[in-house]
């Protein structure tokens, strides 16, 4: 994630993400420092934590649900069932990871299901095409 501040002059804020907020939070920390250094250069600037929008991803509905039977479904032996039940917190020490790692994990073990993904993607973009032309067509003629 890229920790940086903004200065935003058509709103007139400072802004920052997440993790930029929760670092500069801490006194003496480089994003405090930053974050002051900002605040005296624009004083009248007010301060915003942005905040990313949900479901807009490149995995919209790669949730866990949807990962566990897809899991289930393509390990034969069994070790990968293990792998993501202990990135869940399901086995083990029952401390689960962020979704970022599990989601991470489920792309680079299952490299097919990204090829398919991109390919549905092609496809649906070429269908959208062919509409659009259609349309055109109808409109002109």
């Amino acid at each position: 994630m890229n920790t940086t501040i903004t200065i935003n002059a058509k709103n007139h804020t400072i802004e920052m993400n997440k993790t930029f907020a929760k670092n500069a939070a801490i006194f003496g920390t480089d994003e405090y420092k930053q974050l002051q250094e900002a605040r005296r250069d624009y004083p009248n600037y007010r301060v915003t934590t942005m905040r990313q929008k949900a479901g807009k991803g490149e995995f919209k509905g790669l949730d866990y649900d949807f990962m566990d039977k897809y899991v289930a479904d393509h390990d034969e032996s069994g070790a990968l069932t293990a792998e993501y039940r202990i990135l869940r917190g399901l086995d083990g020490e029952g401390i689960a990871e962020d979704y970022s790692v599990i989601k991470d994990w489920f792309l680079n073990t299952f490299p097919a299901f990204e090829q398919a993904r991109k390919e549905r993607l092609e496809l649906l973009a070429k269908i959208k095409r062919e509409k659009e032309a259609r349309l055109a067509a109808r409109k002109a003629a």
